[in-house]
Formats: C-alpha cells, structure tokens, sequence
C-alpha cells in the first residue's frame, strides 16, 4: 500500500482488498452492484468518428536504405452496425516504433 503509484488511495484500498484471500469475490459483488444501479441509459445516438489513437499515419520509407519489409496486417472486420463510422474495423499501427527505426531519422 505505501509504494509509489498513480493510483486514488480508494482505487488502491480497492485492489488491495482484492488481492486478499475472499477480497476478489467481496470486490467483485460490490462493483456488480455499483455499475448494476449507475448502468449508462439504453439506446441513444450512434457515435459520429471513431478516436484516434497510436501513430496514426505512418510514413512509408523514401529511400533504399530505409526500406522496411512491411508486416501483413490481419483482414479488416466486418462492421456490426448498419451505418458503420468511417475507419472503423480497418486495422492501423499503434504505439511506438522499434529504436532502430528511430535512428535512421
């Protein structure tokens, strides 16, 4: 409980609990409550975009030196929704590129 972290006092009280033997079932029954009596309400209107996250676009290498075998990416999913948000189920990188990358800028 007393090592550094970024977590609320009442969030690491929390998982701490949950780590004791029983606490994952106490925590877990409490939670179920919570979010069973401050549910979101059903329905309402269908997201407009998607959130960007990770790298977004990624610069294709501009000379021989540079080349990069790129990787083949898995088949894009089939929406679920009839009116499906521009770039949703298409898949993009995310996160940070590899170091080696980084230095050949």
């Amino acid at each position: 409980m007393r090592q550094p972290t970024n977590m609320s006092t009442g969030v690491r009280s929390v998982e701490w609990v949950r780590a004791q033997p029983g606490g994952s079932w106490l925590v877990n029954r409490m939670e179920h409550a919570y979010y069973s009596w401050n549910a979101p309400h059903k329905g309402g209107p269908q997201l407009t975009q998607l959130r960007s996250v990770g790298l977004g676009h990624v610069r294709a290498a501009t000379s021989a030196k540079q080349h990069v075998k790129a990787k083949p990416w898995p088949p894009n999913i089939k929406p679920v929704f009839a009116r499906p948000l521009p770039g949703e189920g298409i898949w993009k990188p995310a996160g940070r590129r590899s170091t080696a990358a980084h230095r050949r800028r």
